[in-house]
């Protein structure tokens, strides 16, 4: 049904966007252990058609969206293992901590950028295949990675929280995304 609706409209801009990394793996994260520790998924794609697996049928339906259409792929956001917010609040209680620019980074909730660019493997490897000049792209992991703390991602910095669990962004850390966002739209309609 959706395909269809993008179908009936051409030149469009549309966003793509999601948890590519759990559904190219069919691995979740299994929140509250040590980084890298997945467990399997509870869903499966079921291939539709032709598809053999989800990689070709999304490559293959882009190109062909492509060829009407502009898109935006955004990048994966990185994982946390743990449940940000309420993580951070323990700490606040548990170890008397308040976040100000004096605080030792080592307090912050962080996960190697290591991980990240390995759990995003394959989604970097599927969207980077997309080919094409109506195919723009967003990369958050430069908003949260490698910017406050070297070789590592983020989940908050001294006054904003970019997560409101695990891996779903918060309102502030969507802002900060949909900035980018905006800026690849403002570059299409320029051209």
């Amino acid at each position: 049904k959706l395909l269809k609706k993008i179908n009936s409209h051409e030149n469009s801009i549309i966003i793509i966007a999601g948890r590519f990394p759990l559904y190219l793996s069919n691995q979740e994260l299994n929140i509250g252990t040590n980084h890298g520790n997945y467990i399997k998924w509870r869903r499966k794609y079921n291939p539709v058609g032709e598809y053999k697996d989800i990689r070709s049928s999304f490559r293959n339906t882009l190109n062909e969206i492509s060829k009407k259409n502009k898109i935006i792929l955004v990048y994966p956001t990185p994982e946390n293992n743990v449940h940000v917010p309420r993580t951070l609040f323990n700490k606040y209680l548990k170890e008397d901590l308040i976040f100000d620019i004096n605080t030792e980074t080592k307090h912050f909730i962080t996960i190697p950028y290591s991980d990240y660019k390995i759990r995003s493997k394959l989604t970097f490897e599927l969207f980077n295949s997309i080919k094409g000049d109506e195919v723009y792209r967003v990369y958050p992991h430069q908003l949260f990675c490698n910017t406050l703390i070297n070789k590592k991602c983020i989940a908050h910095d001294y006054e904003k929280i970019f997560y409101f669990d695990s891996n779903h962004l918060s309102i502030e850390g969507a802002s900060i995304v949909n900035k980018k966002i905006i800026n690849e739209i403002e570059k299409i309609n320029s051209n």
